[in-house]
């Protein structure tokens, strides 16, 4: 097996992207993780987002029939929020 540091961005993110959405993954060197973990704090801001009670199995279901991610998901429905109010602003 490759050595974790060999990863590349693609193959980092797409082991992130699949633990996010509950796809079982084998074990991963402690080392790996550290990359990883450094990767994403290098390259990602966090935002925390509150919502109602209830909201987030909503957006959890949502997001899994769009098969996507809730983290996609949000992240698409930020940029199109903006691209919209950004053209009726015009």
């Amino acid at each position: 097996m490759e050595h974790c540091t060999n990863f590349s961005r693609i193959g980092c993110n797409a082991l992130y992207v699949l633990s996010e959405r509950g796809v079982d993954m084998p074990p991963v060197s402690k080392e790996h993780q550290e990359y990883a973990a450094k990767y994403i704090k290098e390259n990602y801001d966090d935002l925390k987002v509150r919502t109602p009670k209830g909201k987030r199995k909503q957006v959890q279901e949502h997001a899994a029939s769009t098969g996507e991610s809730m983290n996609a998901f949000i992240n698409r429905a930020i940029d199109e929020t903006m691209e919209r109010d950004k053209l009726q602003a015009h």
